[in-house]
């Protein structure tokens, strides 16, 4: 059986092998100050805004009616890195968003801390991270790409 913190744990260790991914929480990080948020996500290599976050938004379970329950859960993560259109960092950040979705497409169990990276009562075949949305904001004062992107994690566990 494994736990929300032994799955959060799995997540954040497949991000972090990501080559050039930045900074990574493996919560969503507060502050109440702008340069409070680029302390947090300001990537030392690179000397700019890239870093990401995640969070467990949401769990259902469900009853399988013989001594176990399913637990989905959906995990928000997001990405952000600083704009600098001279450098291109439009095509930098599609592909490391890219890169994080064939590293989760790889290991489709989490080294089986899950049974799949998908809900598995879903019909439509969706699997592996979901691109919600690539879009600029303004983060911290500085204009940034951010990736919103969602994970579905589906474990089988004993009713107790």
């Amino acid at each position: 059986m494994s736990t929300v913190a032994d799955i959060r744990e799995k997540i954040r260790l497949k991000l972090v092998a990501v080559a050039s991914i930045g900074k990574v929480h493996d919560y969503e990080r507060y502050s109440t100050r702008d340069a409070g948020f680029v302390t947090l996500y300001k990537d030392t290599a690179s000397a700019r805004i890239k870093g990401w976050n995640f969070y467990r938004e949401a769990t259902r379970e469900v009853d399988l009616d013989n001594g176990q329950v399913r637990r989905i859960h959906t995990w928000r993560i997001t990405g952000f890195m600083s704009i600098d259109d001279t450098d291109t960092t439009g095509k930098t950040f599609d592909n490391l968003v890219e890169a994080i979705a064939i590293a989760f497409r790889t290991d489709r169990t989490l080294g089986g801390t899950v049974d799949d990276i998908k809900d598995m009562n879903q019909q439509d075949g969706e699997s592996g991270i979901q691109v919600e949305a690539i879009e600029p904001v303004m983060f911290a004062g500085v204009l940034c790409h951010r990736a919103r992107l969602r994970l579905i994690t589906d474990t089988t566990e004993p009713n107790v």
